[in-house]
């Protein structure tokens, strides 16, 4: 029962510098079936394109994951 309760993403800042995020989400996208997020702390629409072609599926700005964290997690939860 708790099981079916419980919905995992794979949230990831692309503004890390101590590791390359890109490349992570990459292997992320290789080895799980997660929804996997890309956080940035403004909005930049190359950085959006360039984790979309690394396999994210979403890219919000820290202010915008805050802000609507529940109404993204009932979306996924309904995939």
């Amino acid at each position: 029962m708790l099981e079916s309760a419980l919905v995992s993403v794979v949230v990831i800042d692309l503004t890390s510098s101590d590791t390359d995020a890109y490349e992570l989400g990459k292997n992320m996208r290789i080895s799980s079936d997660l929804p996997i997020f890309g956080i940035l702390g403004r909005f930049n629409r190359k950085d959006q394109n360039k984790a979309r072609d690394c396999g994210f599926d979403l890219v919000f700005t820290k202010s915008m994951l805050l802000k609507s964290i529940k109404e993204i997690v009932i979306h996924i939860s309904n995939e």
